[in-house]
């Protein structure tokens, strides 16, 4: 059987949540018999001269290397070419801007089954524009509505009490009261007494500090809620005398990491845990002395 990955930068992984799970899945894949696993990879992501990574076989195609053109340009040349040259058994795309090709194979290599994988909802990141957003909600509709079978990576990523008990969305009175018997510190927003959000502080050193437990209600999302609340916390932490805030993010979570960096934090590394259903991305932010 021959499988193809698309919608990826390339593995082996150097950052980004999908290419963690591209990664894991393409490898495991190809470990079982008569099974051989393509994954489409970018030139500045994965050398062209990689042909193979643990018998993943990598197919490195051309790309308009620009913000809105570089992901579905690569997209479409890999869904041509698997259907031209590979002409697989299984297509299967990641990630809701990459679904807007899934109705090609679809409609000219229907002998092939088309797998989409909606790992998150890209189009509420704020770097994109009203058309970028419309066509990666487009994307959406099209992988929702014609891929043979749909993955989700979540009700947003499975997490639950069992398998992520220390996930802010499963909080609970005890837990907060074995915060502040740690000395965590939280902060919260609230507007006319009703609560809006929360963050909190663990210092970890003499200078450094991690911001954890991030929240804001579903009701007042996607108000800049989220990014006020990380703004005072950079505050507080500089008004402590730190000067380095640590944070781990759920891999998968693409829209989550590129929101931090836009805030100033700096990714340094993925790692996969055993215990977790996803992998953990560290990021870094520098507090700055006239900040």
């Amino acid at each position: 059987m021959k499988i193809v990955m698309i919608g990826q930068k390339g593995i082996p992984t150097l950052f980004g949540g999908i290419e963690r799970h591209v990664e894991e899945v393409s490898c495991r894949l190809a470990k079982k018999k008569d099974y051989q696993v393509y994954v489409y990879t970018r030139n500045y992501y994965t050398s062209k001269k990689n042909k193979k990574y643990k018998k993943v076989n990598l197919v490195c195609l051309p790309t308009i290397k620009t913000k809105h053109l570089d992901a579905i340009s690569h997209v479409f040349f890999a869904t041509c070419h698997a259907m031209l040259k590979i002409k697989p058994d299984v297509i299967h795309f990641h990630g809701v801007g990459p679904a807007i090709c899934l109705w090609i194979p679809k409609l000219f290599f229907p002998q092939a089954k088309v797998i989409f994988t909606f790992h998150c909802k890209d189009y509420f990141h704020q770097k994109w524009g009203r058309f970028a957003q419309f066509s990666l909600r487009a994307g959406e509709m099209i992988g929702c509505y014609f891929a043979d079978e749909i993955i989700t990576v979540s009700e947003e990523l499975n997490i639950t009490p069992k398998n992520c008990p220390a996930h802010t969305s499963n909080c609970t009175s005890e837990w907060i009261k074995r915060d502040f018997n740690k000395g965590i510190i939280y902060y919260i927003l609230e507007q006319e007494n009703i609560l809006m959000g929360c963050v909190a502080l663990e210092i970890v050193g003499s200078n450094r500090c991690y911001l954890e437990r991030l929240a804001v209600k579903p009701e007042y999302r996607h108000h800049g809620y989220g990014k006020l609340l990380v703004e005072n916390f950079i505050l507080a932490a500089k008004k402590l005398n730190m000067k380095t805030i640590g944070i781990g993010t759920i891999g998968e979570h693409t829209v989550l990491t590129d929101w931090y960096k836009n805030l100033g934090f700096i990714y340094k590394r993925t790692k996969q845990f055993p215990h977790l259903p996803f992998s953990v991305s560290f990021m870094v932010y520098k507090i700055k002395a006239n900040e």
